[in-house]
């Protein structure tokens, strides 16, 4: 990923809407709490890999007089609004159980002073620290089931590093956690009193949300959604596959060898020119940027694959309700984007059909990958993708704590279960400045060189740039743009 943001998990818009979704209203008294479908799958990753795959991290530098009290006020008191930060998991007769647990018995914050040493040795320990850190996976049945590290410079200059599993957090959290410590750290803990529409969100908790999920999931609406998924993939288990050795990935994984090291990354920015054109061009469509990539990595995929049925795993932020914007927890899905790819048809054609692809996938988003998945496994039918997709075009809002310039640190510390992850930028929404789209291409470095990641990524620069300019173009043309053999087999 470009520096200044994590891994985050997305959505394919900036506005996540559904026609079938849950509510989000509070669980009725007397409820117990219980884990989403998407906790209880991190659960079951957790006791299946030695290694982590679930971390995500964000890391910044600030300059100027850091007020460490203040800090560590404004943390306790986030953590202590939201409940899912005093979680842990638990393994019950019944599954999965989780348990909050005492503030009081919770280290926040762990403290390194190196002060002492020059900035690049400093930087040095830093970088060491943290790589041992995101090596290692966070004991999910021990609170915290976050990491907050503080590293002193110098008396005006700190680096604040925070690594969290997912089964707590995913990438809008980041966002809801950036806010609040705004908030909270700015105001020392007098922050103007919510009212009362306010209030009423901010008491909702993730665990409210999980409830409704299984209660919607029983409903008419969820038993509809969950039909949609059946008919759309059953026998996808014939889509294009990647010419690589997934079994050895999986394997490594279990064995302790597969984590930060072993996910790698290119950053490849789009042309100016060819950036400025698929702008005009998914207005003269009127298409979103995000349905022309996937167009794109559609026809790339299929034609590398020599296979027109193509499945591409989606990550989705999944918060349909506005009242869901203010938690912290794990309400992303990922969804699964079935399109085929006729060599004669128009690549406009394409795109409509891969835009549509995306609405349905958007409407039917609350069922839980993992549920569909189960469901399949009882059908004999095995789902599993070796490419993801996300668009990024929700920036996180800036940490701006008083008095202190936060600059953003890019730590390549990516691990994953995808063999690639193109994860596409729209730089626009971040810097009024940078104009480009940047392609964030995760690959796995067993399977994959980072020349041939590179490669991956000037071929789909080259589709667009084809697509965008000819309307009559055909997806066979485009795939003639590329050699077959672009990527080891």
């Amino acid at each position: 990923m470009q520096s200044n943001i994590p891994l985050r998990v997305t959505p394919l818009t900036s506005t996540p809407t559904s026609t079938a979704a849950p509510p989000f209203t509070a669980r009725p008294a007397g409820t117990a709490r219980v884990p989403s479908y998407s906790q209880t799958r991190c659960y079951e990753k957790f006791k299946e890999y030695d290694a982590p795959v679930a971390n995500l991290w964000y890391m910044t530098r600030l300059d100027g007089p850091l007020d460490i009290e203040r800090l560590e006020a404004a943390l306790h008191r986030i953590i202590s609004r939201h409940e899912v930060l005093r979680s842990s998991f638990h393994s019950t007769s019944d599954g999965v159980s989780m348990r909050l647990n005492d503030l009081a018995d919770m280290q926040i914050i762990r403290h390194f002073d190196f002060s002492g040493m020059s900035a690049t040795r400093s930087y040095q320990r830093i970088r060491n620290i943290v790589e041992a850190t995101a090596a290692h996976k966070i004991d999910i049945e021990q609170a915290p089931l976050f990491r907050v590290h503080l590293y002193k410079q110098s008396p005006v200059c700190h680096t604040l590093f925070l690594m969290v599993d997912h089964i707590i957090f995913d990438g809008w959290s980041f966002g809801v956690f950036l806010a609040d410590i705004n908030r909270e750290y700015n105001s020392n803990g007098k922050a103007p009193q919510h009212n009362a529409q306010e209030r009423s969100r901010s008491a909702l908790q993730f665990s409210d949300f999980a409830h409704n999920e299984r209660t919607w999931l029983e409903s008419a609406a969820g038993v509809r959604a969950m039909e949609y998924w059946i008919r759309q993939l059953h026998g996808s288990q014939a889509c294009a596959r990647l010419p690589v050795a997934r079994a050895k990935t999986m394997q490594a994984a279990k064995s302790g060898q597969y984590g930060s090291r072993t996910d790698k990354r290119v950053a490849h920015t789009i042309a100016p020119e060819t950036s400025d054109a698929i702008r005009r061009f998914t207005k003269e469509v009127s298409c979103s940027p995000a349905s022309l990539f996937l167009s794109v990595i559609n026809t790339w995929l299929a034609h590398t694959c020599d296979n027109p049925d193509v499945v591409i795993a989606s990550a989705i932020s999944n918060r349909t309700a506005r009242k869901s914007f203010s938690i912290m927890g794990p309400c992303f899905n990922v969804v699964a984007l079935r399109n085929r790819v006729e060599r004669a048809t128009l690549f406009r054609e394409h795109i409509r059909q891969t835009a549509k692809t995306i609405k349905e996938a958007k409407q039917n988003q609350s069922v839980p990958f993992s549920v569909i998945v189960d469901e399949f496994n009882k059908r004999g039918q095995s789902l599993v993708y070796d490419v993801g997709f996300a668009f990024q075009n929700v920036p996180l809002p800036p940490l701006a704590l008083e008095q202190l310039r936060s600059t953003p640190v890019d730590f390549d510390l990516g691990a994953g279960v995808c063999e690639l992850l193109f994860y596409v930028m729209d730089a626009n929404v971040f810097t009024a400045k940078e104009k480009a789209f940047v392609i964030n291409l995760h690959y796995n470095s067993q399977s994959y060189s980072e020349v041939e990641a590179q490669i991956i990524c000037e071929h789909i620069e080259l589709m667009l740039a084809n697509a965008t300019k000819d309307g009559s173009i055909t997806s066979h043309q485009l795939m003639e743009l590329v050699p077959q053999q672009s990527i080891r087999s």
